[in-house]
Parts: structure tokens; C-alpha cells; sequence
């Protein structure tokens, strides 16, 4: 996301923290759109408004699982509603259990919320399907081969598994390995698994636990790629 927006002059980004207070997030947003974010909540969200309206923005919000069925309703009436922008929002699975809550006794409804909702993309449930997950061994090589070193097959192969793998960091993971890899030269020319797993060992990475061990667990159950391709 934070790539996108760099890419895309039509784009901000704003990173969220669980401190932050609704008058602090929009002024976040009035802060990357350039104009003044201080005073009153409704006066920021008016000078948002007034910014936003027929101009083709694009607003996300990343580390949004802490808002609040209150915070969603004021951002989708002022960034999605009253300046008619795209809000994209970013979180873990509290972010989904807020915006698929039911309306019952006791909830604050988020109907107008939902009635407005493109779709919903749970990277979790992408990165375990069995046609090859949410990255490929392209996208892989992609990220990780740089400065002249190249994974091998089964290194891709360990890569991918970490990614599939819940609650282990992901691709924050993978960039911490192959970072540590780069800096301690110990890689040569070539990363394959095996340097892979001494690495999470040697790093004790706290997410050690819920990955593989092994070289023959961390390439295992991995579908051939044309396989994959051909259904």
C-alpha cells in the first residue's frame, strides 16, 4: 500500500496506531493532503471535505483494526460519502469481526457501512489456497533476489511455505531472513533452504515455532507451478 501511494500522486497513505484519537486520524489525512490539520474534528473534517470533493483521490488507512464502529461510520460519511473518494482500509481479522458484526441489541449499526462495501480481500485465506497461494515463485524472486544472489529452487520453495504460514510475520519474515543473509555475507551466491532455516534458527526469530524446521518440511507440499497453472 505504502508502495502504491508513492507510485500514485492520487493516492495518500496514512499508518494508524490504537492511541490515536478520530480528531488524530483525520488529521493525519488533512496532514498528507497538504492542508491544515489542527482545531476542532469538524473543522478538519470540513477542510477534508472541501479538498477532496471532485478531485479522483484515493485514501488508505493502514493499521485499522482498532477503529471503531463510530471511527468507520465518520470515515465512510466523510471520506466515502460526503468527498466521494475510495477508502481502502487495512488490518488484521479485528478489522473484519467490526465490519461483519451483526446489527443487534447492543451494536452500533454499520448497514450504511457495508451497503457501501466493494469487497473484502483476506490475504490469510489467499495465502493457504492450494492453487499456490498469494505469492508466487516469480513474485518471490522478485522481492528476495538482489545484489547479485539468487535463490534456488527449494530456497523459493521455503519462502513460499513461511508465506502460507499464519501468524508467522509473512513477508516480514522472509525480509528479515534474507536481509540478515545479505548483511552477514553468508549466503554467497545462492540462498536455498537449508541457509534459510539455519537463519531462523540462528535469528530465534519468535515465530520460529510455526515454521518448518527442516529443509524437507519447508519445501514439502509445495503444487508444481505448471501443475498449478494448468488447474
Amino acid at each position: 500500500m505504502r508502495a502504491y501511494a508513492e507510485a500514485n500522486r492520487n493516492t495518500i497513505y496514512i499508518e494508524l496506531d490504537d492511541a490515536m484519537t478520530t480528531t488524530q486520524v483525520f488529521a493525519d489525512i488533512a496532514d498528507a493532503l497538504h492542508i491544515d490539520p489542527s482545531g476542532r474534528l469538524s473543522s478538519i473534517t470540513r477542510r477534508i471535505i472541501e479538498n477532496l470533493q471532485n478531485r479522483n483521490m484515493i485514501v488508505m488507512l493502514d493499521e485499522a483494526s482498532s477503529l471503531t464502529v463510530k471511527q468507520l461510520n465518520q470515515l465512510r460519511q466523510v471520506i466515502a460519502v460526503k468527498s466521494r473518494c475510495p477508502l481502502i482500509l487495512a488490518g488484521n481479522q479485528g478489522l473484519i469481526r467490526t465490519v461483519m458484526q451483526p446489527t443487534t441489541h447492543g451494536h452500533e449499526s454499520l448497514d450504511q457501512f457495508t451497503s457501501r462495501l466493494m469487497a473484502i480481500l483476506n490475504l490469510d485465506e489467499m495465502a493457504t489456497r492450494k492453487d499456490g497461494g498469494l505469492y508466487t515463485a516469480k513474485d518471490i524472486q522478485q522481492l528476495y533476489e538482489y545484489g547479485g544472489v539468487r535463490l534456488t529452487t527449494d530456497g523459493v520453495k521455503a519462502l513460499r511455505k513461511i508465506c502460507k504460514t499464519r501468524r508467522s510475520g509473512r513477508l516480514r519474515t522472509c525480509s528479515h531472513i534474507i536481509s540478515a543473509l545479505h548483511t552477514a555475507r553468508a549466503a554467497g551466491r545462492q540462498i536455498d533452504a537449508q541457509k534459510i532455516i539455519q537463519t531462523i534458527v540462528q535469528l530465534d526469530l519468535p515465530v520460529r515455532v510455526r515454521l518448518p524446521f527442516t529443509v524437507a518440511e519447508a519445501v514439502a507440499e509445495e503444487p508444481d507451478e505448471a501443475a498449478a497453472a494448468a488447474g
